[in-house]
């Protein structure tokens, strides 16, 4: 008996077997069309060729959306990197300014420098650099409460700065009181009749002031040597101004092939107040020589010896004296030398005189001198004036006058 050939056509659990096999497959099919429409609608299929498409889809949006949240990250990175670099420029044009700002006050053009520092702030509140510059502006102009609050903010944004606790209680102080005698403080040397004004810059004592003190008659003897030099001879040299340590400088010794003249006075003191000294004969010691170039190392004798003014008083004279010879020479060639150290029963007095120094080379700066600091040249290892240089506690001894010299030829003169 010949069996009839099998449809191989799976069975649709609703289709019924039918005669033909042609017709079986017809129906079958025509009834699977429907079916596997529906299905794709669903998203039911599970032929793995249906899925392939369908995870390709669920797949895609996972990596848009994750590309997109990239694109946005990386755009918050762009902006955070364009912030970071505007910070930075910012801080770069902060720290040019206080750079120029310095050159400005170099060229005594202190309201444009402070105008640099301010700007520099502006840019950069942080920079510390800014902060103490500007202070020491506004300490030079009297305005000791903003040197005060800068150097406030020096001290907290950088607690190990070299200068500012040394400086700060001292503009605190100067801020509390206005001025060193004002209300007749305990250092006030002066009478009732104070020739200083209270609100202005520092001004010398008048030479008719009930307490001023006479002339000396060796200081009177040197006054008369010098007028009685042949003037003219000596016009356009280098004019060496100072107390004992300058008059005991043998100049024609040291300096036989340059122009110098000899203006140093023992026991001179930097003047302007009680004391006599160089601000009361700049005329007829300094003046009427017509220097190309003046040398001045003094104010030993004002932090030794002087026991009536104030520390704070002895910086303005010393101001007063640079600021006064710049303004009335301004074509003269002005070295401000630092004061020496000094040994044995004075050592104690090396810490004034390495703060007055301090604050020399930055007056110098302010008023276009030029600034050579010695005092580390003649140190010993125990900080003081070195024996090998010295003769007695304060003085030089002929080593320590070619030693002085040497630095002078090769820093001032420029020869070696």
């Amino acid at each position: 008996m010949t069996r009839k050939a099998e449809c191989r056509t799976p069975v649709h659990p609703v289709v019924r077997a039918s005669p033909s096999c042609t017709q079986h497959c017809l129906a079958r099919a025509a009834l699977l069309i429907p079916c596997v429409a529906l299905t794709l609608t669903l998203g039911v299929v599970t032929s793995p060729w249906a899925q392939a498409p369908a995870s390709a889809d669920k797949a895609g949006p996972q990596t848009s959306s994750s590309s997109t949240g990239g694109d946005q990250q990386s755009s918050q990175a762009d902006q955070g990197t364009g912030r970071g670099a505007e910070e930075q420029a910012k801080r770069k044009k902060a720290q040019e300014l206080v750079v120029r700002g310095r050159a400005l006050q170099q060229d005594k053009k202190t309201e444009q420098a402070m105008a640099a520092y301010s700007e520099a702030l502006e840019l950069d509140p942080n920079l510390v650099a800014a902060s103490w510059e500007l202070g020491w502006s506004h300490w030079v102009r009297k305005e000791y409460d903003k040197t005060v609050a800068l150097w406030e903010t020096v001290l907290r944004l950088q607690p190990d700065h070299a200068e500012a606790p040394q400086w700060l209680p001292k503009a605190r102080s100067r801020a509390a009181k206005r001025r060193p005698f004002e209300g007749g403080g305990a250092c006030a040397e002066l009478s009732e009749g104070n020739p200083y004004v209270l609100s202005g810059d520092f001004v010398a004592m008048r030479p008719d002031h009930v307490d001023k003190e006479q002339t000396t008659p060796f200081r009177q003897k040197m006054l008369d040597q010098f007028a009685g030099e042949d003037i003219p001879s000596l016009l356009g040299t280098t004019v060496f101004v100072g107390d004992s340590i300058t008059q005991m400088f043998n100049l024609p010794r040291f300096f036989r092939k340059q122009r110098v003249v000899n203006r140093g006075i023992g026991g001179d003191t930097m003047g302007g107040i009680r004391h006599l000294g160089i601000l009361d004969r700049l005329a007829d010691t300094i003046y009427n020589l017509k220097p190309k170039r003046i040398i001045l190392m003094i104010g030993a004798n004002d932090l030794v010896w002087s026991k009536g003014t104030c520390f704070e008083t002895k910086l303005e004279q010393y101001e007063l004296l640079v600021r006064t010879l710049r303004q009335d020479l301004p074509d003269t060639e002005l070295w401000s030398v630092s004061v020496l150290p000094v040994r044995n029963e004075y050592a104690s007095k090396n810490g004034d005189i390495q703060q007055f120094n301090e604050y020399g080379a930055r007056v110098a700066a302010q008023h276009g001198a030029r600034w050579l600091d010695v005092y580390a040249e003649f140190l010993n290892e125990e900080g003081q004036l070195s024996e090998a240089f010295s003769d007695g506690n304060i003085h030089l001894s002929t080593p320590g006058y070619r030693h002085l010299s040497a630095i002078y030829k090769r820093e001032i003169f420029g020869k070696r």
